[in-house]
Formats: C-alpha cells, structure tokens, sequence
C-alpha cells in the first residue's frame, strides 16, 4: 500500500516530465527529489506568530519520534523503514499532507512538494 501512496503522487509529476523534457525519472531526479525534501523538512515559514517547519514538531530526524510543539503529543518516525505504516493509506497521507502543509507552510502543499517530502523520508537511511 505504501507504494500506491508515492505512486499517486508521482505518476503525474513523471508523466508531466515525460511529455515536457522527453526524458524518464533516473536516479539522479530520485536524489534531487529527496534533496528538495530535506530542504522543505528543515525550512522555516513565518506565517505565523511564531516561526514553523516539519522538523519543528517530527524532528530533524525522520527516523526518530517526534512531539508537536503545540500540543505535546507525541509522532511516531516518518520513515517508512522505521515506522513500516507510513505511507500506505492514501486517504490518511492526503488528510495530514492537507492538514500539516496548511499549519506549517500557511497553504496547501503542491504535488511537487509532496513528491519532495516523500521522497525524502522514503529515502531516509539510518
């Protein structure tokens, strides 16, 4: 099921690179992706009183337990080699994608963004 949470994130972003640059998904764009992911998880948005990230309530780590900073609670690793759920309900990755992105970055994640943030933490190595 994980898989079918990253495809239908991916899917259309390949296709849409397929047809735009005539090329297919390698490595390297796996690796610029989860790059892209990292940088996003650790960025400061300051919508808000305070400033806000991912790694903010989930960690710098996301091998590692986090606690939202508002309410405490706490939030099991985001990798999927750690927290081997992760990713494999689309429903569920879709309502927290909607929700965090909303809280942190002040608006809704785009596809792209979301690809990034997948595949960073699919990439995660310990």
């Amino acid at each position: 099921m994980r898989l079918i949470a990253i495809l239908y994130y991916l899917i259309p972003l390949l296709l849409i690179q397929t047809v735009t640059a005539g090329q297919t998904i390698s490595n390297a764009d796996t690796v610029s992706a989860s790059t892209a992911g990292e940088k996003l998880w650790n960025q400061e948005f300051t919508h808000s009183e305070k400033p806000r990230s991912c790694a903010a309530c989930h960690g710098e780590n996301p091998g590692l337990e986090g606690k939202h900073v508002r309410t405490g609670k706490r939030i099991k690793p985001m990798a999927p080699s750690i927290t081997p759920g992760r990713l494999t309900d689309v429903k569920k990755v879709e309502k927290w994608f909607k929700r965090n992105c909303k809280w942190t970055l002040g608006r809704e994640c785009t596809p792209e963004e979301k690809r990034h943030f997948i595949a960073y933490v699919e990439n995660w190595k310990e």
